[in-house]
């Protein structure tokens, strides 16, 4: 299940990112997001922003 990341000050809470498509594993989707959040901080102006994401508890 994917990662969405929405900017909420959009007017239709545009969807910045699509991250770890088919991954239902929590922390792999921690990784992903954390890495995406460390390579793209200086691009992403400030404003209000949320996920939303998926997990299979085993």
């Amino acid at each position: 299940m994917p990662v969405n990341i929405y900017n909420e000050e959009s007017e239709n809470r545009d969807t910045i990112e699509y991250l770890c498509d088919g991954n239902w594993e929590l922390p792999g989707q921690i990784h992903e997001l954390e890495e995406w959040l460390k390579s793209n901080q200086n691009i992403i102006p400030k404003g209000k922003y949320s996920t939303s994401g998926c997990y299979e508890v085993q």
